[in-house]
C-alpha cells in the first residue's frame, strides 16, 4: 500500500501548493475562484435564479455579489457619476455589496431605511445630512450636453478609513472582492471616488433612472484546504457552468435574458481548472518517482533475501553432510533446507509494490 498512500499524499500537498501559490493572484481566471459577472441591472428574480445556480457548484463557497459602478476618465467616453444637492457637485460612485447596508447599520445607528450612504467629506461639502434629498447621476463627456438625474435621500453618513474610500468599519472584503473592482477618482489618479452605498433596491432602481450599466458581480472561492476529488468536482462545474453561460436555452441563459436594459451573457472567469490540472500533472510527476524509488527498494530487498539465502545455505551444508553421516536421508535433508528457504520467499514477494505485483 505504499505507493498509493505515497500518490495520495503527493496530490494534496500539490493541490495545496497551487492553490497557495494562485491566492496570492488578483486576476480572477488565475485565482482559486469564480468570478461571475454581468453588465447590466439584475432584477430580482434573475438574480435570485443565478445565486441558485452558482450556489449548487460543489467545491465552492456561496456566492458574495458586488454591484460597482464603471466610471470613466477625463478623457474616456464613458460617463462620470456624480452626487448633487445645494449647488454642490462631487464625483461619487454608486454601490452594492451582500452585507455591506447591514455593516453600516451597526457601526452607524442614525439612518434611513432607504437610499444612499455617503462619506462625511461629502455630506460637508454639500451640506446635507440624514434624510435630505440628493440627486445621483451621470454627467457625460466634455463636449456632450446630456447628463441623467435621479432624486434619492442621504440613508446615513459614514467616516472612511484612513487614506481610503473605504468606510471605517469592517475590513476590505466587507466592501469588495478586489480593489480594482472600485471605480478610479478621473480627478486624483490612482485614489477611488467616493462611494455612495446603496440598499440592493435603491441601487438597481437609480442606475436604471440614470440609464447606467453597472457591472453585477457574483464571487466564490474554492472551500479551505480542498481534496483533490473536490478541486477536481469544482473545477468540472465551472467549466461546465463556462459553456451554460455562452448557450441558449440554460437556465444561466434564461436568467440572463432578464438584464435591463438589455440581454447580455454572463461571463466566467477562474483560475481552478487550470490550479487542478497543475496540480495533477505535478502528482503525476511524484507518483512516477515514488514508483521507481519502489521498484528500486524491492530490488534491493529481492538481493538482500537471495544473500541472506545463501549464507543460510551455507550454514547448513556441514549439518547436513553430519545428518547423512548419521543416516538421514539425502531427500530428507534437502526437504528440510527447501522448507528453510520458503519464509524468506514468501517475504520477498510480499514486498512487491502493489500496481506492480
Amino acid at each position: 500500500m505504499a505507493v498509493p498512500l505515497l500518490e495520495r499524499l503527493a496530490a494534496d500537498a500539490a493541490l495545496q501548493e497551487e492553490v497557495d501559490a494562485a491566492s496570492q493572484r488578483v486576476v480572477a481566471d488565475q485565482a482559486p475562484a469564480v468570478r461571475s459577472s454581468i453588465n447590466g441591472v439584475v432584477p430580482a428574480e434573475a438574480d435570485a435564479a443565478l445565486r441558485d445556480i452558482l450556489g449548487r457548484l460543489p467545491g465552492l463557497g456561496s456566492p458574495t455579489v458586488t454591484a460597482v459602478t464603471l466610471a470613466g476618465g477625463a478623457d474616456s467616453r464613458r460617463p462620470r457619476p456624480v452626487i448633487e444637492a445645494n449647488g454642490q457637485l462631487t464625483n461619487a460612485a454608486l454601490h452594492y455589496r451582500d452585507g455591506a447596508i447591514e455593516a453600516l447599520e451597526a457601526a452607524f445607528p442614525e439612518h434611513r431605511d432607504v437610499g444612499v450612504w455617503i462619506p462625511e467629506d461629502v455630506a460637508d461639502r454639500m451640506g446635507v445630512t440624514v434624510g435630505d434629498a440628493v440627486q445621483v447621476g451621470l454627467d457625460f463627456p466634455a463636449g456632450a450636453a446630456e447628463q441623467t438625474r435621479a432624486w434619492t435621500q442621504v440613508a446615513g453618513v459614514y467616516a472612511t478609513a484612513e487614506q481610503s474610500r473605504l468606510p471605517a468599519t469592517g475590513d476590505r472584503d466587507t466592501w469588495v472582492t478586489e480593489r480594482g473592482d472600485l471605480p478610479g477618482d478621473p480627478a486624483r489618479p490612482g485614489q477611488g471616488l467616493p462611494l455612495l452605498v446603496a440598499d440592493r433596491d435603491t441601487f438597481d432602481s437609480l442606475a436604471l433612472a440614470i440609464e447606467m450599466r453597472p457591472m453585477w458581480l457574483a464571487d466564490q472561492t474554492l472551500v479551505q484546504d480542498p481534496t483533490p476529488e473536490q478541486a477536481r468536482a469544482a473545477a468540472a462545474a465551472v467549466l461546465e457552468l463556462m459553456s451554460a453561460a455562452a448557450q441558449q436555452g440554460t437556465d444561466v441563459a434564461r436568467a440572463t435574458a432578464e438584464v435591463l436594459p438589455t440581454h447580455v451573457r454572463m461571463a466566467v472567469g477562474s483560475g481552478i481548472p487550470d490550479i487542478v490540472e497543475r496540480a495533477a500533472d505535478t502528482a503525476r510527476l511524484t507518483g512516477r518517482q515514488a514508483g521507481q524509488t519502489a521498484w528500486a527498494g524491492f530490488a534491493l530487498g529481492l538481493v538482500s533475501v537471495a544473500t541472506a539465502s545463501v549464507l543460510l545455505q551455507r550454514s547448513r551444508r556441514v549439518e547436513g553432510e553430519l545428518m547423512t553421516g548419521l543416516g538421514i536421508k539425502p531427500q530428507s535433508v534437502a526437504a528440510m533446507a527447501g522448507t528453510e528457504a520458503v519464509l524468506p520467499v514468501l517475504l520477498a514477494s510480499r514486498s512487491v509494490p502493489p500496481r506492480l505485483a
